[in-house]
C-alpha cells in the first residue's frame, strides 16, 4: 500500500486496490485506490511507484437518484472494465484489470452511500455482455483460485497431487518394458530407458 494520504480520527480503510488507471483511455495501470467509510482516495503514482498526488472524493457527494447510488461499471474499447462514479460536481472514472474487482468496488460504494446492494445483473448488461463470456468466467475462477490457494507454478501442481515428471512424460514413472536383444534375440526386461547387458551375448541394449 502506498503512503502519502491521511485518515481522519474516525475514518477506517475498508478496501484498497493497486494497478488502477486514471486520467484517460491511454492511462497506465499504476495508481492505487483506497476506499474508507468516508472517502474514495486516489493515489497517483509515477513510473517508479513514487506518490505524485493524492485526491480525496467524499462519499457524501455521490449522487443518489430514485434511491439508487450513481455508480456503474462499463467497458472501454479495449475491453477493460471502468468504474464510473457520479458526484454532485462531476464524474470520475477508474480503470481496473478485473471485472470482478470493479464490481466489488461498485457494490461496496453503493452499500456505504445508500445502504443497498448493487444490481450486479444490471451492471453486467451495462458492460455489454462480453464480460459474461465463458473465457471471462474462467479468468475470474483462475484469479480466485490463485488468491485462495496462495500457490503458484509447480507448488500448485503438487498441491493437486500431480507430479511434474508425470506431466512432462505423460506416462507412469518407472514404467517396466519387455523386449529382445537386437544381437541374439534373447528376452530382455526392466525399466524403460535403462541400459542392460544381455546375459547371453554380453551386448548392451537400451530398453
Amino acid at each position: 500500500m502506498a503512503k502519502g494520504y491521511k485518515l481522519a480520527p474516525n475514518e477506517s480503510i475498508l478496501m484498497n486496490s493497486d494497478r488502477i488507471s486514471y486520467g484517460g483511455a491511454l492511462a497506465a495501470f499504476k495508481d492505487e485506490l483506497v476506499l474508507t467509510n468516508q472517502h474514495i482516495i486516489l493515489i497517483n503514482k509515477g513510473i517508479f511507484g513514487n506518490v505524485k498526488n493524492v485526491q480525496y472524493y467524499n462519499l457524501n457527494q455521490i449522487k443518489v437518484f430514485n434511491n439508487k447510488v450513481q455508480v456503474l461499471v462499463r467497458r472501454k474499447q479495449n475491453g477493460s472494465p471502468i468504474l464510473d462514479v457520479y458526484f454532485i460536481n462531476g464524474q470520475e472514472s477508474f480503470g481496473f484489470e478485473s471485472k470482478r474487482k470493479a464490481l466489488q468496488w461498485a457494490e461496496h460504494i453503493a452499500l456505504l452511500v445508500g445502504g443497498q446492494d448493487v444490481e450486479i445483473e444490471n451492471l453486467g448488461k451495462q458492460i455489454g455482455g462480453e464480460f459474461d463470456s465463458f473465457a471471462e468466467q474462467l479468468t475470474d475462477v483462475a484469479d480466485q483460485l490463485r488468491e485462495q490457494v496462495g500457490l503458484a507454478g509447480e507448488s500448485f501442481k503438487l498441491a493437486l497431487g500431480i507430479r511434474p515428471h508425470d506431466i512432462k512424460k505423460n506416462k507412469p514413472v518407472n514404467e517396466r518394458v519387455a523386449t529382445k536383444c537386437y544381437a541374439c534375440g534373447a528376452p530382455l526386461s526392466g525399466i524403460k530407458g535403462q541400459i542392460i547387458k544381455c546375459q547371453y551375448c554380453d551386448t548392451d541394449s537400451q530398453l
